[in-house]
């Protein structure tokens, strides 16, 4: 297994554990997929800020993306997105590979939703 592999299947291991210590869901690079639609809930320099990243906006609130959970960063999220936000943990490499992604620079590359291999591409490319 190569050095970037075991990176991301610790970080998975890491994030499944918090994932249950805190009752979130944890999604692995590979599971990710933002709807470009989402991304206008948050600024992107607050995503910088916040470490967070809408996946989906629908009637029943944001669905919202953090590696870090905290009462206080669901509260900054929330007052910005609504109190229907609901989170989802993700690793920090995936974080980091998506706040840095092309749709974030180039708003015509949040014309189409980032599939799973490209999560997964972004992910490798980070670790």
């Amino acid at each position: 297994m190569s050095a970037a592999a075991e990176k991301t299947v610790r970080d998975d291991q890491s994030g499944e554990a918090l994932a249950e210590a805190t009752g979130l869901e944890y999604l692995k690079a590979s599971s990710v997929s933002v709807d470009p639609r989402a991304l206008s809930l948050l600024e992107r320099e607050d995503c910088k800020r916040l470490r967070a990243i809408p996946l989906a906006a629908g009637s029943g609130g944001a669905l919202v993306a953090v590696s870090a959970p905290s009462e206080e960063r669901f509260a900054a999220i929330r007052e910005l997105t609504g109190e229907q936000t609901r989170f989802v943990l993700i690793s920090d490499g995936t974080l980091d590979a998506l706040l840095s992604s092309r749709m974030f620079a180039d708003t015509s590359a949040a014309s189409a939703a980032l599939s799973a291999r490209a999560a997964t591409e972004i992910g490798r490319a980070h670790v």
